[in-house]
């Protein structure tokens, strides 16, 4: 991987959840935390899932594994 890639919150959004803008004008530096959460989370794959865990699994959530596959590969993309 070149070290001379940009790093911002686009590229970052597949890697860890709650990434955080660059610092104004910049580019690869971010302020203290750059991100607002550790690792990626549910919401990355399966959308708001607040329903669902507030109704104990009663409420849908997004299963990407039942969509087409343009349709799956689109949340990462």
């Amino acid at each position: 991987m070149p070290y001379t890639l940009t790093v911002d919150e686009g590229r970052l959004f597949c890697h860890a959840s709650g990434g955080k803008p660059s610092q104004l004008g910049a580019v690869n530096h971010f302020g203290e935390q750059s991100f607002s959460k550790g690792g990626i989370t549910l919401t990355r794959c399966h959308c708001d899932a607040t329903a669902h865990v507030a109704t104990k699994g009663q409420a849908a959530v997004l299963n990407p594994a039942k969509l087409s596959a343009p349709r799956r590969d689109s949340i990462c993309q």
